[in-house]
């Protein structure tokens, strides 16, 4: 049960990047983030409006307000700009690498920890496939030249998804530390959202710079339909986490790029080219993503 909410969190992650991506093709991540938080903000309000908490800690909900800032703010509106910048095929694999791999090499240099064959094979797997991911393709498989303009702006967005991904492996630990206090996955993914969303709305109303990227039109429906599948996956890990380990759930939820790969060519195939190096470099990252999360098991 814990790998098929894992799964269905993944998935639904990886629809709400490719829909977002279709949705600002009209506007930008600051609108998008504003949009699909509000979307799931509500879908999560009606279900916890039917399903009420017993009893909710004070530890509990700063745990949850602490995971709404980290993961549903700083984490999500880099990956919004990730998306919008790299496009949701490259900008995800790299966003679900961060984590393990900083993990590991910071375990290495900062904390002289010792690691395995199987974790060495591992991170080289996740450079490899971000190197297919980012590097130039004018020798791509497919033939497909890129600018060299546009591989500059890669390398100079390389920042985003790896903020991204550290946020939301904090974010997991801290949605992990609330559930084990109150075991409400609706509940917690609402304080989530909500305090996320309490933040951008008033940050909003009192800056006119930010007002006027507010820019909601042409395009909204698949915002929406993002919010909605934002929804679906908060609620999804959140429940995940209740009843599983943050290490069981973490290289599941990483498969996300397989998801997005495939979404990308059915939904975007007019704005973002799926190509052969991209599949090659999505499955090298996961498949690095999942031997390091193995070695690491006891």
């Amino acid at each position: 049960m814990i790998i098929l909410l894992a799964a269905s969190a993944a998935l639904s992650f990886a629809a709400g990047s490719v829909l977002a991506k279709r949705g600002m093709q009209h506007t930008n991540a600051f609108t998008a983030l504003l949009l699909t938080s509000s979307v799931a903000a509500i879908i999560l309000g009606f279900v916890v409006l039917f399903d009420r908490p017993e009893n909710v800690t004070p530890t509990a909900f700063w745990f949850f307000v602490m995971a709404g800032l980290i993961g549903d703010g700083v984490a999500r509106f880099s990956m919004l700009s990730a998306v919008d910048r790299l496009g949701p095929s490259i900008a995800i694999p790299i966003q679900t690498a961060a984590y393990p791999l900083i993990a590991v090499t910071g375990g290495v240099v900062l904390l002289s920890e010792t690691i395995n064959m199987t974790q060495v094979l591992g991170a080289a797997a996740v450079v490899a496939g971000i190197w297919v991911l980012l590097a130039p393709s004018s020798n791509d498989v497919l033939g497909i030249d890129t600018p060299r303009r546009w591989t500059v702006i890669r390398w100079s967005a390389l920042p985003l998804p790896l903020l991204a991904g550290v946020a939301f492996a904090v974010s997991d630990l801290f949605r992990k530390s609330g559930l084990e206090e109150t075991p409400d996955p609706a509940f917690g993914a609402l304080v989530a959202v909500v305090t996320m969303l309490t933040v951008l709305v008033a940050a909003t109303a009192s800056s006119p710079q930010l007002r006027r990227q507010v820019k909601i039109g042409t395009g909204s429906g698949w915002l929406i339909a993002a919010g909605t599948s934002i929804a679906v996956a908060l609620l999804t890990l959140f429940k995940a986490l209740e009843g599983g380990a943050v290490s069981v759930v973490g290289p599941i939820i990483a498969a996300q790029p397989l998801g997005v790969v495939m979404l990308s060519w059915a939904l975007l195939h007019n704005i973002e080219r799926v190509t052969l190096r991209m599949v090659l470099g999505a499955v090298m990252v996961v498949a690095g993503v999942v031997l390091i999360a193995v070695s690491a098991q006891p």
